[in-house]
């Protein structure tokens, strides 16, 4: 691992058992996530371990506007190794929402749309 990879690791380190603790603890039904009407991005490694190959498929299967992008030869800790493909993917994923909603009929359209039946 690069240096500048491995101190950005040891930095997040102590907050990695926060960050699993609040994943494991997380009550959100599925039917929440099917209410969010808004473009979403999953960023997965091409190399991700199969749990979360698995929740971002089905994450993708539940978003209304979500779109998986896999980042080409990354494994779990892509923003970390393949930072600036990530940040491109991101700035990408930003910039064709603005360009999607930056109208202000456009707007009140997204803002009058119904929302999706619970299910």
């Amino acid at each position: 691992m690069r240096p500048a990879v491995q101190n950005r690791l040891i930095r997040w380190a102590p907050k990695a058992p926060l960050d699993f603790q609040a994943l494991i603890d997380d009550a959100t039904p599925v039917k929440a996530y099917k209410t969010l009407n808004f473009p979403v991005v999953i960023l997965r490694g091409e190399y991700a371990p199969l749990p979360t190959r698995v929740i971002s498929e089905r994450l993708i299967e539940i978003l209304p506007r979500g779109r998986l992008k896999t980042i080409a030869s990354a494994g779990h800790i892509g923003p970390l190794t393949h930072a600036s493909e990530v940040s491109r993917l991101i700035a990408r994923h930003i910039s064709a929402d603005r360009n999607e909603t930056a109208s202000p009929k456009k707007l009140l359209e997204i803002a009058h749309e119904k929302k999706p039946a619970n299910t």
